[in-house]
């Protein structure tokens, strides 16, 4: 009996992360594809200048995250990748928790 081990074809996930209020694209937006059997498997990448983002990885399932600096993190809980998929276009909101106030100082130096 012989038995052969194969490493899987990496498929690849797409899709788009955009502004929820204007429709704008974000750029440099973070796509985080976390393995469910073995967590300290992470994969991801970020988002291009318009808006889109393209990994790949082995089949498997996984919990999605989008993450943009003050936005509101985007989740998909246990996804059961076994093929390339297209997650379409995400649309991140506004933390406006994350929107205080900012003091700006700006100093001079002797030179």
């Amino acid at each position: 009996m012989n038995l052969h081990s194969q490493k899987p074809e990496p498929i690849e996930i797409t899709g788009k992360v955009i502004d929820s209020e204007t429709g704008e694209p974000l750029e440099y937006a973070t796509l985080i594809l976390q393995s469910i059997p073995n967590p300290e498997l992470v994969t991801g990448a970020l988002t291009g200048a318009n808006g889109q983002f393209n990994v790949k990885t082995i089949p498997g399932q996984y919990n999605v995250r989008v993450e943009y600096i003050s936005y509101k993190t985007y989740e998909l809980k246990t996804q059961n990748f076994r093929a390339s998929t297209d997650l379409g276009t995400i649309e991140l909101q506004i933390d406006a928790q994350q929107l205080e106030e900012v003091e700006v100082i700006g100093e001079r130096t002797t030179i």
